[in-house]
């Protein structure tokens, strides 16, 4: 398994460590069709290897800077 990493993530330096997995995990939900992706914070945190509680505030801070909508 591999997730297309946009090098504007890479060159983000607002993004910490976990946010850069969330993201990095997110994208690799996508399909060849869209953007969009709807997994469960479980799914995330099986790719991440964190927990599903530090998940949602991993997204939160995704949005507000920009990455998620």
């Amino acid at each position: 398994m591999f997730a297309l990493v946009p090098i504007e993530v890479i060159q983000d330096r607002r993004l910490t460590l976990e946010q850069l997995r969330v993201l990095i995990a997110l994208l690799s939900f996508r399909n060849k069709d869209g953007d969009t992706v709807w997994p469960s914070r479980a799914a995330i945190a099986e790719r991440t290897g964190m927990h599903p509680a530090n998940i949602s505030s991993a997204t939160s801070a995704l949005a507000e800077l920009g990455w998620l909508e």
